[in-house]
């Protein structure tokens, strides 16, 4: 999975479905590391 990709997924499965103050964590695959995952992430509360 790619950076792209992985962010799509964060952004129309994981974080409609996560609850403010939810932990994510993620290893350290440069995929991972996607500024727009983690903006998808903090735009929930996470």
């Amino acid at each position: 999975m790619d950076g792209e990709a992985l962010a799509a997924y964060i952004r129309q499965v994981l974080a409609p479905k996560l609850l403010p103050g939810t932990v994510v964590i993620c290893d350290d695959l440069p995929a991972r590391c996607n500024k727009d995952a983690a903006r998808a992430l903090k735009d929930v509360g996470c």
